[in-house]
């Protein structure tokens, strides 16, 4: 993340913290003097009312040392700072600290510790967390990589108006959300044909991996998971499959001439109870599902079901907030498609107002179609996000 877009961010959380602030005492003075330009005494009765406990002034000096603003950066002071005030539940010093935490400032870097933070700032109703928290489950950072929770958490943010949050649920609504499963099971019957093969095993817990190596199945110490359990993204998973009237050197052979999207295939002899098979470890990493990943209970899982309408809805309220990334988004939507009538009309429009704000994908968009001396749904009309 770059320097400017934490700036955006810890500046919306400090704006929210002030909106809410009492008309009276220390702090209330503090504001006043940051208000007449007078940063040197905002920072004295800043830190004195944030020592004598004040949960806004402690995240607001977290600020002035972040910012440096009346007193010498100072970013392993604002993190302690911070966590002062976030430790008596103030969201918006939460969400700082997570940010510090993200990013590396004042403190060693942890994505751990941000999601924590977010995960508190969260659930007190703060937005922004809800986007970040909402990343991290995206990416697979600070916790595994759940779909179903980082859009549960935009969708959160995005019901409050949030324009960042709006379009990342629209993009996460926009695209393939199948299981790895789902399309493992799509991969065999575009080869082998729907109904003509089976898995023999599956997935294995680790119970069922040890009953198999006691009857002398050569894979990986007792005790332990295989490839065959859940996997990560360093041991994708694999299936163990037979294919109706197809030895498994030649289901192997026909699964490798159809350029299958698999990292290993093994034709492998019988073991144990099972029969010979075919060991395929596909390039369709699984991932473990949501739930308790070391943030608490989050919320309730929820299937992801592709809407391209609802997702350009959701793009479109981001764009009208003026988004650049959401603006480009919609106006590739009316491009394609996707979601909305093709409309190339629209679609240059939207392209324009990205532009117009620097957007280089949509600049490149622009030319493109210029180049291409064609309307702009014709040119490019297949372009993604």
């Amino acid at each position: 993340m770059n320097r400017l877009f934490y700036a955006t961010l810890v500046g919306t959380a400090l704006a929210a913290a002030l909106h809410t602030a009492a008309m009276a005492g220390p702090f209330e003075d503090a504001l006043a003097a940051d208000a007449r330009g007078d940063n040197a005494q905002a920072f004295v009765l800043l830190r004195d009312a944030a020592d004598k406990g004040d949960a806004k002034a402690q995240f607001a000096l977290g600020e002035k040392y972040r910012q440096s603003q009346g007193a010498l950066r100072d970013l392993s002071e604002a993190a302690r700072r911070y966590q002062q005030a976030a430790l008596q539940g103030n969201p918006g010093a939460q969400f700082s600290l997570g940010s510090m935490f993200e990013a590396g400032q004042g403190v060693a870097r942890s994505d751990a510790q941000a999601a924590a933070w977010y995960l508190k700032a969260a659930q007190n109703g703060f937005a922004t967390a809800q986007v970040r928290l909402g990343v991290l489950y995206e990416e697979g950072r600070g916790a595994p990589r759940a779909l179903d929770q980082a859009a549960a958490w935009y969708r959160k943010a995005a019901d409050q108006g949030d324009a960042e949050g709006q379009f990342r649920l629209g993009l996460i609504l926009s695209r393939d959300n199948s299981t790895p499963r789902e399309r493992f099971a799509a991969m065999m019957d575009g080869v082998f044909g729907p109904g003509k093969w089976r898995e023999t095993s599956g997935f294995r817990t680790v119970a069922q991996e040890d009953a198999l190596r006691a009857q002398g199945a050569g894979t990986v110490p007792m005790g332990t998971r295989s490839r065959h359990s859940m996997g990560t993204r360093d041991a994708p998973g694999a299936y163990d499959v037979v294919v109706d009237r197809l030895a498994p050197q030649a289901a192997a052979a026909k699964l490798l001439r159809a350029k299958a999207p698999v990292i290993r295939v093994v034709a492998e002899g019988a073991y144990g109870d099972q029969g010979p098979h075919l060991h395929i470890e596909p390039l369709l990493a699984e991932v473990a599902r949501p739930g308790s990943h070391g943030l608490g209970k989050d919320l309730a899982p929820a299937e992801i079901v592709r809407d391209d309408i609802q997702a350009a809805d959701w793009c479109r309220k981001a764009a009208e907030q003026g988004l650049a990334d959401a603006q480009f988004a919609l106006a590739s939507m009316y491009q394609s498609g996707q979601g909305v009538p093709r409309d190339p009309a629209e679609a240059a429009r939207w392209y324009l107002k990205a532009a117009g704000q620097g957007h280089a994908k949509a600049i490149a968009r622009l030319q493109a179609l210029g180049r291409a001396n064609k309307t702009p749904g014709d040119a490019y009309a297949s372009g993604g996000l």
